[in-house]
């Protein structure tokens, strides 16, 4: 549903003028999507903001003249499809929205935080998922599809802080599950528990006996090293550090406990006819 899905991108996008860690940086669709893309996006911006964005309550400014000027230098030499009016005064860059780009203009090279929303043409998911992988991991990824296989593609392929499907940011304001960053994009979490233990050192703690059994078994440790110790320790190292099968063991304990009782009911038995003259 390119219409709702356009709705959703461009409300990520230009909420507090782009100005938010989680706003889509980038549109990768085929030109085909474009087309209906820019078509859907030239409704809705007078949906949300009104004949006059400028003048629009609900649209926000650039948060000083640094970024501006930032900001601003971005839209040089690029094809504008909706938008790009500025003014510097007032710190107003017009909802942008760019086609034509290449993947190595200065508007790809950074993150952009603002209102410009630049539109790279891939021919297919597999394509999209290198242009990803290509780049510093995101906080945010952005996947709109409805088939099951093509969220697999890219949830299997792809790593990212977060990831909201058919629509944008809204994953960010769900308490009950982790909010972060990956590599470049950030470490940790946040959201309950998870701030918690973002700021949490967990402290490992092994407590051992003097029982003389146990020491006289770890033996090997200590030096002298001789060839028997050494190929013992090899061996330890190498296989007792594998996870045991914990269902064999219940199997061998079940039947222990099973030949035990059994012992035990026949020595009781006779104890029983002896005591009694049986």
């Amino acid at each position: 549903n390119i219409e709702v899905a356009a709705k959703r991108i461009l409300w990520g996008k230009f909420a507090n003028s782009g100005q938010t860690c989680v706003a889509p940086d980038y549109v990768l669709c085929s030109k085909e999507v474009q087309e209906k893309f820019i078509a859907c996006a030239k409704n809705l911006m007078n949906e949300f903001y009104g004949d006059n964005v400028k003048q629009s309550k609900d649209f926000a400014r650039i948060v000083n003249e640094r970024n501006f000027i930032r900001v601003a230098n971005l839209l040089k030499n690029q094809t504008v499809a909706i938008g790009g009016q500025m003014d510097a005064q007032e710190r107003f860059i017009h909802p942008t929205i760019l086609i034509d780009v290449k993947p190595d203009d200065d508007v790809m090279k950074e993150e952009i935080f603002g209102p410009i929303l630049p539109i790279v043409n891939v021919e297919s998911p597999q394509e999209a998922i290198k242009f990803i992988n290509e780049r510093e991991k995101p906080l945010a990824l952005y996947i709109f599809t409805k088939k099951q296989s093509v969220k697999d593609l890219f949830l299997m392929n792809t790593s990212s802080g977060g990831v909201t499907i058919n629509d944008t940011i809204m994953h960010v304001g769900v308490e009950t599950i982790p909010f972060g960053g990956v590599g470049n994009s950030g470490m940790g979490n946040y959201h309950g528990k998870q701030s918690f233990d973002t700021f949490v050192h967990k402290k490992s703690v092994l407590s051992k006996s003097f029982c003389k059994i146990g020491e006289k078994a770890q033996e090997s440790r200590y030096p002298p090293y001789t060839k028997f110790r050494t190929n013992f320790i090899r061996f330890a190292i190498k296989n007792l550090s594998r996870t045991i099968n914990t269902s064999f063991l219940t199997h061998i304990l079940m039947y222990g406990l099973g030949v035990g009782s059994t012992v035990a009911g026949f020595y009781i038995y006779k104890y029983y006819k002896q005591e009694h003259h049986i």
